[in-house]
């Protein structure tokens, strides 16, 4: 059977599973066995165990449930309601109000929780309701919160710059680093975006400025949120910790965070342990399935076959990173960030080293291709998670959501056109 006949079988094997409900690590990996078993037989198992074994047998995966375990911590607290607040306090009375609040505090969440879905889900928890109880139109609100939650694998600690660092051998240190500006911008692009809406329809969503002193009061109350942000990269910055030992440096960072907010008790700290052991479990099971598969076609020549194709037809990198934009846009209809990631490198990083692409610079690019994915209508991860925590119909947050998508698309024009922005703080490394 040749590649692609067997590439089109696996292919609809993997549509089948995902349309009769299984889980999307248990297709990744049916999937990924079924084209072990096409190819080899049955000693394809043989290769099938060998690969699940040594894919995921990485020290830096370690950094995965450390960070987990940081946020969960921070979140079984409260804190996200802190963040929140001061958020409203310095933003809230520029035009938009408090949508404004909505992408502040998604971007403070996310400098300690890594997670798209978790930082979407903290954040509408406390904020749709204050919107709604002044007077906020849906539709935004929910595409503001959708959005909001594409900073969590954007801005460090990011689950989605461990998993490509460790599946690339890239430093996962640098990534984090690549990972402040573009943040930082896209976070600034959601608000622009906000602020001339709101000029527009002249809506006259914006909150009273509260003074100096209680804003002040409101920011100091978050103060050992950014101290902990600041120890975990700063330590990795000055070359005084790995990705792995900053990770356990954030864990006992927010013990004693929770400890001084007297949250701290053993209740609160099972849940933390609770959560943070569900939810790494589950991503090391989307990891491992995906692997499976993204290894199996790795094996078969794909990347070699990729790579021809870029040679035949004379692919500059512009026009191979526009192809990619419209296939992870596609991937994002029925894959999360994760799963489209570990799937898709294997097959596409020996493209990235063929065309001389900055490996950090691309795993910013891979990130933001996910955050797309995650508020892509009709099945953004982000969509879902709203639509089951707030109950509000799908079609609305997808209305209120498309802005949003062009800003994230605007924002890898700007990457693309001066990668320098990505690349300033790495190069700056020990």
């Amino acid at each position: 059977m040749d590649l692609l006949h067997l590439a089109g079988l696996v292919a609809l094997l993997f549509i089948v599973l995902m349309a009769s409900g299984v889980w999307i690590g248990v297709a990744l990996g049916l999937s990924g066995i079924g084209l072990y078993l096409l190819r080899d037989g049955w000693s394809g198992l043989q290769a099938v165990g060998f690969v699940a074994f040594n894919s995921m047998n990485s020290y830096e995966f370690v950094a995965l449930p450390l960070f987990v375990f940081m946020a969960t911590i921070l979140a079984s607290c409260g804190i996200s309601k802190k963040l929140y607040d001061s958020s409203a306090a310095v933003v809230g009375w520029m035009p938009g109000g408090l949508l404004h609040a909505n992408i502040a505090g998604s971007a403070l969440f996310a400098s300690i929780c890594g997670s798209t879905a978790a930082t979407c889900a903290a954040m509408s928890t406390i904020g749709l309701p204050e919107l709604r109880k002044r007077g906020y139109p849906d539709a935004p609100a929910l595409g503001s919160l959708a959005a909001g939650g594409t900073l969590g694998p954007m801005i460090p600690p990011s689950l989605g710059f461990i998993i490509y660092g460790v599946m690339t051998d890239t430093s996962i240190g640098q990534l984090f680093m690549a990972g402040v500006v573009p943040g930082l911008i896209i976070a600034l692009l959601f608000m622009a975006y906000i602020v001339l809406r709101s000029v527009v329809l002249r809506d006259h969503l914006r909150e009273p400025w509260l003074g100096p002193a209680r804003t002040f009061a409101l920011v100091l109350n978050v103060w050992p949120v950014i101290l902990l942000f600041a120890m975990v990269l700063g330590t990795m910055y000055f070359g005084i910790a790995t990705a792995v030992e900053a990770g356990a440096l954030g864990c006992l960072g927010s013990l004693l965070v929770a400890a001084a907010y007297r949250t701290l008790n053993l209740e609160t700290l099972g849940h933390a342990l609770r959560d943070g052991v569900t939810i790494s479990t589950l991503i090391f099971f989307v990891l491992l399935g995906g692997m499976i598969l993204g290894h199996g076609f790795s094996n078969m020549g794909v990347p070699q076959y990729l790579i021809g194709l870029v040679v035949e037809y004379d692919l500059s990198r512009i026009q191979f990173l526009i192809i990619c934009t419209l296939l992870f846009l596609f991937l994002g209809l029925f894959m999360d960030g994760a799963a489209m990631m570990v799937v898709t490198l294997p097959l596409m990083f020996p493209v990235i080293l063929a065309l001389d692409i900055n490996p950090v610079w691309f795993g910013v690019i891979m990130v933001l291709y996910t955050e797309m994915a995650a508020i892509t209508p009709p099945v953004g991860v982000n969509l879902f998670v709203l639509q089951g925590v707030t109950n509000s119909p799908l079609e609305q947050i997808s209305k209120g959501v498309f802005p949003f998508l062009v800003a994230l698309l605007v924002a890898e024009v700007i990457f693309i056109i001066w990668p320098g922005v990505v690349l300033a703080l790495p190069e700056m490394m020990y």
